[in-house]
């Protein structure tokens, strides 16, 4: 398995200047002692967290089978579906598709006016999707359970984020550049006849959003969250899906990367179906250079600001994405 490093910017290492002393002297085999001592200090703490993360997994794997419910945490347009689509068809899955949005679009407390001529779905709080979500793991004990949302359904409530995290879950993210998912997130929200939306709405970009909780998540787990950079993904799919189930306790199935087209998926019978359409029409992931080429579209200069104003964001999460180890096995 080629398991995930996460990297981290890191200011200016500090540099230990050496005093001007005569060669041999007292002070000078103290400086080369203490700075010794340092490193000694920082290979003891590396190891000590390898040996806690190894006796954490073990301990996983002999008291149960099933590994820790995970969400996966996107914007919009970032291919998300897609990896929806894999996890759902592994056969050890329990999968949920962006129970969010019902309370943010639907629910009594609904923070978007999209949906304001529709009668609001008065079981659909928010408190009541992270009920649900906690108490998937019990509906399949047998499955692992598997969540896919977006960062932003978490804002704009009375609630703050935190209070809405279902407890129990591994949380992990996944960002595509603002260039890509802005101008599709454009077109499909004037494309009326496909989507039913006829207006762009910056607030649904979601980097911002996306940034605040991965930042939240970092005060709250003891390692860095996954975060995965969609072309990234593209490029390597087996090899990321491998090793994201590896970090998540979850065997790595081939079949996951290839699905029957059939509309049997969630993603069909969803509200959202007339989004997923480019995925349920696919088979498998398919690498850029290999996709069918969209018509181009000229942008409108304030949907040109928005991606501007979100670059901050993305380029933050470039600087913290998962990559790949360059070695064959654990």
């Amino acid at each position: 398995v080629m398991p995930l490093r996460t990297t981290v910017s890191s200011s200016t290492a500090r540099q230990i200047s050496q005093p001007c002393v005569p060669v041999g002297s007292l002070r000078n085999l103290r400086l080369k002692a203490d700075t010794s001592i340092l490193l000694l200090m920082n290979e003891s703490r590396s190891f000590s967290r390898k040996f806690s993360r190894k006796i954490r997994h073990e301990k996983m794997a002999s008291t149960s089978n099933v590994g820790k419910p995970t969400m996966l945490w996107a914007v919009p347009r970032s291919i998300s579906t897609a990896f929806f689509r894999a996890m759902e068809n592994h056969p050890n899955t329990r999968v949920y598709l962006e129970p969010y949005s019902k309370a943010y679009y639907f629910g009594p407390e609904r923070v978007s006016s999209r949906y304001a001529d529709q009668p609001v779905q008065e079981e659909c709080t928010f408190l009541s999707v992270k009920n649900t979500l906690e108490s998937a793991g019990s509906a399949s004990p047998d499955k692992q359970v598997f969540v896919k949302d977006m960062a932003y359904y978490l804002y704009g409530n009375k609630y703050e984020p935190k209070e809405l995290l279902p407890s129990g879950y591994r949380h992990t993210f996944l960002v595509r550049d603002p260039h890509k998912t802005v101008k599709s997130l454009y077109k499909m929200s004037i494309n009326t006849q496909l989507t039913g939306w006829d207006s762009f709405d910056e607030h649904e970009i979601g980097f911002k959003e996306l940034w605040s909780l991965y930042e939240l998540i970092q005060t709250i787990e003891d390692e860095p969250p996954i975060v995965i950079d969609a072309d990234d993904l593209l490029q390597q799919p087996e090899d990321y899906f491998k090793a994201y189930c590896s970090r998540i306790g979850l065997p790595y199935e081939p079949s996951m990367l290839k699905w029957d087209a059939a509309r049997d998926s969630i993603a069909a019978k969803d509200e959202w179906a007339g989004w997923f359409e480019g995925v349920l029409g696919t088979t498998s992931f398919v690498k850029p250079l290999a996709r069918k080429r969209q018509p181009s579209i000229d942008l409108p200069d304030y949907v040109m600001l928005s991606i501007e104003r979100n670059l901050p964001y993305y380029h933050n999460f470039l600087a913290v994405k998962t990559r790949l180890e360059d070695i064959a096995e654990d």
